[in-house]
């Protein structure tokens, strides 16, 4: 039951290149009240460059895509976490805690790998009345749009288009 005093959450988990973020910023500049945009993209965005490796390579406590085949026997690349890219994972869910505790409304744009990692925001967020939604492409559309963004890691949508958990 949702109370006039307590925030309104959106948790929105797709693929990379899917659109959340266009979403987002959209349902920003249509709700009346102000919500506020946080995710996966913006809690990579505090770390320092040099842990990641946005390019193939390793990166033993950042970021790094890894190369997979997916079912289709085709080449794949999945994001591999080291135990710093863990914590600030963590972290995000934290700051989104701490953020509907002060009353703000929230769009929690996330990349969330399976049930698992929902179950996790689910456990986080279980004493807010939060709308889990999943947001999807075609994988053709997936790999158009990361062809033509600069910080995607060409190969990797493939990995994230497997079924997108909400519940």
């Amino acid at each position: 039951m949702h109370r006039a005093n307590q925030p309104k959450i959106i948790y929105m988990n797709g693929p990379s290149s899917s659109g959340k973020t266009t979403l987002a910023k959209a349902l920003q500049d249509a709700f009346e009240e102000p919500f506020l945009h946080i995710g996966i993209d913006k809690i990579i965005g505090f770390m320092p460059d040099k842990i990641n490796n946005w390019d193939g390579g390793d990166a033993p406590i950042g970021f790094c895509w890894k190369p997979e085949i997916d079912p289709e026997g085709k080449k794949s690349y999945h994001l591999q976490a080291g135990a710093f890219a863990k914590k600030i994972l963590h972290s995000l869910k934290t700051i989104a805690l701490l953020l509907a505790s002060q009353g703000y409304h929230l769009i929690i744009d996330d990349v969330a790998f399976g049930k698992v990692d929902v179950a996790k925001w689910k456990a986080a967020l279980k004493d807010y009345s939060v709308l889990y939604t999943g947001i999807t492409a075609p994988l053709e559309t997936l790999q158009a749009r990361e062809k033509t963004r600069k910080n995607r890691y060409i190969g990797s949508c493939r990995s994230q288009s497997t079924p997108i958990y909400t519940v």
